[in-house]
C-alpha cells in the first residue's frame, strides 16, 4: 500500500454520510505497498481502511470486492467492503473494514505454517468458477515476458544492473513458463509477509487481493514460499489443510522460479518506471534476483 493521490477528511465525509459510518475522526496514509493509495480511517462508527485504486482495471474493481465479500463471508480473515465502488478525488475508492492486528517484521515458523494452512483454506472457499470471471491474469507468463522486453533498453543502461540483463534474458527464455494442467482457482497471487496480519500468535487477516486472478494453486503456494522466511513451514502449513496432487508437488519448484522471476520483474517495472506520490515504496528487484539464482543453483552474479 502507498499514497499516490491526497484525500482530505472533508472530502470522504459525504460517501461516510451515504452509508451510515459516522463522522470522520482521522485519515491517515499508509506508506507500505506499491500499487494503490490507502488510508487508515477512524470514524465515530468504527475502524476502516480507505482504497483509491490507482492503476487497476476498472472493469475489473468489481470482481475483486466480490472475491473479498465471498471470502469475508465463507470465514477466511480478510477485508468486507462496507461501501460500493465509487468515486472519490478522480480515483475509484472503496472502504472496506479495518481487521485487528499488523504485520510482522521477521515472522516465525509457526506464523509461516498458519498463513499456508489460510491459503489453502482461501483456496478451498474460492473454489467456485464464477468467482474467478473477469479477473485480469495477474500472472500471465506472455504479459510478465513483454513487461520484461520492454524495460530491456533501461535496463541495459542502468549503472548496476545493466550486466545481469544476459543473465535475465537467459532466464526468461527457460522459465518463463509452468506445467499445463495443474488444479486451480481463484489465487490471492501477492501474500507477501506485508499482506498478512497477526494479533498476537493468531493469523488475523489476509489482504490486498487486487492481484488475485484464475491460476494455479501451486502458483499461489509457490509465491508465498518465496516470500516468506520458512517455506517449508508454509507448505507444511498448506498440506494440512489440502494435499497436493502428485502433479503439483511435482511442479512446486518450477513454480516457484518462475514466480521468482516474475516479481523481479515487476519489481524491475517499478524502479525504471517510477510513479509520483507523497508516500511511494519502490521494492528492490535484487531480492528477486537472488531468489531466481538460488532456486536455479546458480551464482547471483553480484
Amino acid at each position: 500500500m502507498s499514497v499516490y493521490t491526497q484525500v482530505a477528511p472533508e472530502e470522504i465525509q459525504p460517501l461516510l454520510d451515504a452509508h451510515g459510518l459516522g463522522q470522520c475522526q482521522s485519515l491517515k496514509g499508509i506508506a507500505a505497498g506499491i500499487e494503490n493509495s490507502n488510508y487508515f480511517l477512524s470514524t465515530t462508527k468504527g475502524e476502516y481502511v480507505l482504497t483509491l485504486f490507482e492503476r487497476a482495471d476498472p472493469e475489473a474493481l468489481p470482481c475483486y470486492l466480490k472475491l473479498m465479500a465471498a471470502a469475508a463471508h465463507d470465514g477466511i480473515p480478510c477485508p468486507d467492503p462496507v461501501t460500493p465502488l465509487t468515486t472519490l478525488a478522480g480515483r475509484p475508492a472503496v472502504i472496506i473494514t479495518r481487521l485487528s492486528g499488523g504485520t510482522v517484521d521477521a515472522p516465525t515458523p509457526e506464523q509461516s505454517f498458519q498463513t499456508g494452512a489460510w491459503l489453502a483454506r482461501l483456496h478451498l472457499a474460492l473454489a467456485a468458477p464464477e468467482l474467478g470471471r473477469g479477473l485480469p491474469p495477474s500472472h500471465d507468463r506472455a504479459l510478465v515476458r513483454e513487461r520484461f522486453e520492454r524495460n530491456l533498453d533501461k535496463a541495459k543502461v542502468h549503472a548496476e544492473w545493466g550486466g545481469l540483463v544476459p543473465l535475465w534474458q537467459g532466464w526468461v527464455e527457460r522459465f518463463m513458463t509452468i506445467p499445463a494442467g495443474l488444479p486451480g482457482g481463484v489465487i490471492h497471487g501477492d501474500l507477501f509477509t506485508d499482506n498478512v496480519l497477526f494479533d498476537g500468535g493468531r493469523l488475523s487477516g489476509l489482504i490486498d487481493f487486487y492481484y488475485a486472478c484464475s491460476d494455479a494453486w501451486v502458483l499461489d503456494l509457490a509465491i508465498t514460499m518465496n516470500a516468506w522466511p520458512h517455506a517449508e513451514a508454509v507448505a507444511e502449513g498448506y498440506r494440512s489443510v489440502r494435499a497436493l496432487h502428485e502433479t503439483e508437488e511435482a511442479a512446486l519448484h518450477p513454480c516457484r522460479i518462475f514466480a521468482a522471476l516474475r516479481f523481479m520483474i515487476s519489481r524491475l517495472d517499478d524502479a525504471l518506471n517510477p510513479r509520483e506520490g507523497e508516500m511511494v515504496q519502490i521494492k528492490d528487484p535484487l531480492e528477486y534476483h537472488r531468489k531466481v539464482a538460488n532456486l536455479l543453483g546458480e551464482s547471483a552474479g553480484l
